[in-house]
């Protein structure tokens, strides 16, 4: 992978599920600026 900007995984879905329900299982990308606001 050639990522450039910090990366971070959610590989128990922690993070995933503060944003998601939790039966949705859809993979999501989200992007999250310093502030800690959902920029995409």
């Amino acid at each position: 992978m050639n990522v450039t900007q910090p990366l971070a995984l959610d590989l128990d879905a922690a993070i995933f599920q503060t944003f998601a329900r939790e039966d949705s299982g859809v993979t999501r990308n989200v992007l999250i600026n310093r502030k800690g606001k959902i920029v995409f």
